[in-house]
């Protein structure tokens, strides 16, 4: 059995709005099916910033560990690389401080001296300079 239904549909053309009116059917539509995502979180006790200068990455800073330097890049630990993310992995960034500092690409490494850490590639540096928090692998 169906039921007739009338609804209203307002349609913005220009500034203008026109009334129209529109007759339906009822229908049984099907129950969505639940979706279930698992994110990994990863703890991160130092965040930081760099910037893609000599003094700060190496002699070549267009150049990254997974291809040319590019925008909203991240350089992460080579235990973080070599265990948990890879190139072009996207990840959100939350610092523990600051709340959410943003979605990125792993594009990079830290020197080997770092383990567990994040470097952010920024144009201009924040106020801060290293903080803590954690990761979620998209």
């Amino acid at each position: 059995m169906f039921r007739a239904v009338l609804y209203s549909v307002s349609i913005v053309i220009g500034g203008w709005v026109g009334m129209a009116y529109v007759q339906s059917q009822m229908v049984e539509l099907p129950t969505p099916q639940p979706q279930i995502f698992v994110e990994e979180i990863i703890e991160i006790p130092r965040i930081t910033y760099y910037q893609a200068v000599f003094w700060q990455t190496d002699k070549n800073p267009e150049v990254s560990a997974c291809g040319p330097t590019k925008k909203m890049q991240v350089a992460v630990s080579r235990d973080l690389f070599q265990k948990n993310v890879g190139c072009g992995e996207k990840i959100q960034v939350w610092s523990d401080e600051h709340g959410k500092i943003g979605e990125y690409t792993v594009w990079d490494t830290t020197n080997a001296r770092f383990s567990s850490t994040v470097d952010i590639l920024v144009e201009d540096p924040p106020h801060w300079g290293k903080t803590s928090g954690y990761i979620i692998i998209d």
